[in-house]
């Protein structure tokens, strides 16, 4: 057994210092992720009906819990009165829910999951620059994969719709589980099928 663990040590040292900083830092420090996919733009979204944007992900990939991010880029006028939401294989989440009515107001933001995030959700009125976490926990889209639908869902419940609110860019991020990972897990496993048979 002791030679067993002078062996694996090493090992796992290296693995896992070649991991994902997202394992160990929380992704609002650092906002760099693995995949990022873009989605379409829309005109005029500021209607009482909501609009849809749909990013369709071809790759076929799970991504790490709580390290999915939203950025998305909304022009003037009176962007916070809008109410937005993502949704995706079948679980949704409301990230911005404005109750402004400012004409200068616009969006240019990223939204993310708030564990473990040390920043507060959006201001509700004003202009929404800067890094946030979603109203709604992002981390109910953990342990999905990445491919499919993604829709963004953007609506004027205010009762001054027709503003002329345009949707610029947005996209969605995460962090991939690295090999290494995914190794350290093997090794785990293996280390408790050793156990079980002494």
């Amino acid at each position: 057994m002791k030679k067993l663990i002078k062996y694996i040590a090493p090992v796992l040292m290296i693995l896992y210092s070649h991991t994902s900083l997202a394992l160990v830092v929380p992704p609002t420090q650092i906002l760099t992720t693995d995949a990022i996919f873009n989605g379409p733009s829309l005109n005029a979204v500021d209607e009482i009906t909501p609009s849809i944007a749909t990013l369709t992900v071809a790759s076929n990939q799970l991504f790490m819990d709580d390290t999915l991010q939203i950025a998305i880029q909304i022009g003037v006028p009176y962007a916070d009165n809008l109410t937005i939401s993502i949704e995706h294989g079948g679980f949704s989440a409301i990230i911005y829910q404005g109750q402004g009515n400012t004409g200068a107001a616009d969006i240019d933001a990223i939204f993310a999951s708030p564990v473990p995030l040390t920043v507060g959700p959006a201001p509700t009125t004003g202009a929404v620059n800067g890094i946030f976490a979603s109203l709604e926990s992002l981390s109910i889209f953990n342990g999905l994969n990445l491919q499919g639908d993604w829709n963004l869902s953007i609506s004027d419940p205010s009762g001054n719709p027709n503003d002329g609110t345009d949707l610029l860019s947005w996209s969605i991020g995460a962090d991939i589980p690295t090999p290494a990972s995914f190794a350290l897990l093997m090794i785990g496993m293996g280390g408790f099928s050793f156990r079980k048979k002494a």
